[in-house]
């Protein structure tokens, strides 16, 4: 297992094993997975209801807005409110923290969140997988930006 070594601010040198790339995909997985079945236990409640024949196309609409921005947020969200974790990187152990060693700021979450554009919308997830399978400290760009990894 690779690890990195982080200074913290007692000039201490702590090795901490870095969460590599089939660590991060399963986190994602557990996440979307969790997405998923929360859409579609909404979508049977809605059925079983009888809610959609009192809806019409807009309300169904903004309900599919409304998991869409709950998605979109739910990272830096979750990372902000769990020191670094969301549900996925709970479960597999691993978490977000800043190069020195400690947890990582709001500030911190906020580019490496804004960064997934870069890493992932813009270029089909490859810029971010091939960042974090080939940097030393397993970071995708979002991270070296933010100055945070894996851990």
């Amino acid at each position: 297992m690779e690890t990195i070594k982080i200074n913290t601010s007692q000039h201490v040198e702590i090795d901490y094993p870095v969460a590599g790339l089939g660590e991060r995909v399963a986190a994602y997985l557990i996440d979307f997975g969790m997405f998923l079945i929360i859409y579609f236990f909404a979508l049977i409640a809605f059925a079983i209801t009888g809610l959609e024949n009192s809806f019409n196309n807009s309300s169904i609409v903004i309900l599919v807005i409304i998991f869409g921005i709950c998605y979109v947020f739910y990272d830096f969200l979750c990372e902000v409110a769990f020191n670094g974790q969301s549900l996925g990187k709970k479960l597999l152990k691993i978490k977000v923290v800043s190069l020195d060693g400690g947890q990582a700021s709001i500030g911190q979450y906020f580019i490496r969140w804004i960064f997934r554009i870069v890493d992932f919308t813009l270029t089909a997830n490859l810029l971010g997988f091939i960042s974090v399978a080939v940097s030393e400290k397993k970071q995708r760009i979002g991270d070296v930006v933010a100055g945070t990894t894996l851990i």
